[in-house]
């Protein structure tokens, strides 16, 4: 198989982005030859069989505001070129999240003969997805909310996580006393909902449990430093900054380290689909809380114990206390339970298996 990937970024330090460099590795275990054509090339060692095309996002160095159509037009005669001058050295096409790339790519490819499919995971569900399932073959996606359109297209793949490197590597039991260490990882945006985590925290505070927690990530768009400012704003004011640290962006390399460092990683994200930060954590045997209800589609066990209403910062802050008083012993399996879902439906070896098996039909 002669494959074609389009994605936004091929990076593989990238804090958002830099798993999908696993991605293509493993989809060159089983390919002939690769060619990926990224919006934006940076570092990365792929296999001999990859060829990597940017669009020259990279190189751009025009960032005004008033050239964004300049620069789309350039982008996009640079992304015809390429399919063009590339559709010899390929037979099945892999558009990831982006499906704009779809609506642009699919009248050639079709003409072409290509196999067309689109990864998207996400609750949103815009107009331009409506139509690029109507020109693409397969649309994947890591759960049933993940793509909420009514189609025969879709293929429920799993997540795609890289379950070696997100590997509990420490043999003691954590928490045995002392601090309960909080983390959460995603972009800073209000479909976050850091509210409320920062409404559980005064609650915590305010019952004298000794908890530490971390925000890791940075801001997706620059619009959104007004929301974080506001964060930080009401840290102070709840008087949690000395217990609530947001430590910016880091790369994807480094995300399992303070992972394995952490008793609890909480997502209050209202996205609808399934955060991939989530699934990372139950890799690392780490106990989770979420409200997004795709977490309730991959959880077979401990749900009362692992799920709470959207906005409810009183239930978080009792399903933080309830797990705080468990024994070590107790976390611990539920932690290996949660990697075992993972493993098993979840591991990027999976998902590329499910992505290729799918293309061959």
């Amino acid at each position: 198989m002669k494959l074609l990937i389009i994605t936004q970024k091929v990076d593989a330090e990238d804090p958002v982005l830099g798993f999908f460099h696993r991605w293509i590795e493993e989809f060159a275990k089983t390919a002939d030859s690769i060619s990926v054509i990224c919006l934006e090339e940076r570092k990365h060692h792929l296999p001999k069989n990859v060829r990597v095309y940017s669009l020259g996002k990279e190189r751009f160095m025009i960032h005004d505001s008033r050239f964004m159509i300049l620069r789309r037009v350039v982008y996009t005669i640079r992304f015809w070129k390429h399919i063009i001058s590339k559709r010899r050295e390929c037979d099945v096409v892999f558009v990831h999240m982006n499906q704009e790339y779809v609506l642009l790519g699919a009248p050639f490819w079709r003409l072409f003969g290509k196999k067309i499919g689109l990864w998207y995971a996400h609750g949103y569900t815009p107009w331009n997805l409506r139509v690029a399932e109507k020109l693409a073959h397969i649309i994947f996606t890591s759960t049933k909310g993940g793509c909420r359109l009514a189609s025969g297209k879709i293929r429920v793949v799993g997540q795609g996580i890289d379950t070696e490197k997100f590997k509990n590597q420490k043999s003691k039991i954590k928490n045995e006393e002392g601090t309960l260490r909080m983390v959460t990882v995603g972009r800073i945006s209000p479909s976050k909902d850091y509210g409320t985590l920062l409404k559980a925290a005064e609650l915590l505070k305010s019952k004298g449990v000794p908890f530490s927690l971390e925000v890791i990530g940075g801001i997706g768009v620059p619009e959104q430093q007004v929301y974080l400012d506001t964060l930080l704003k009401e840290a102070t004011e709840q008087g949690l900054s000395s217990s609530v640290s947001f430590v910016g962006s880091l790369a994807n390399d480094r995300i399992s380290a303070r992972l394995e460092e952490a008793d609890l990683f909480i997502s209050a994200s209202r996205t609808g689909s399934l955060d991939k930060t989530l699934v990372e954590a139950m890799a690392m045997e780490l106990p989770v809380i979420a409200c997004n209800q795709a977490f309730v589609e991959i959880l077979p066990v401990h749900q009362n114990m692992l799920l709470y209403p959207e906005g409810d910062f009183g239930a978080l802050t009792e399903r933080i206390e309830a797990l705080n008083l468990l024994s070590p012993e107790a976390r611990v399996h539920i932690g290996k339970d949660l990697r075992e879902v993972v493993t098993k439906g979840h591991n990027v070896t999976r998902l590329i298996k499910n992505i290729t098996a799918a293309y061959l039909q």
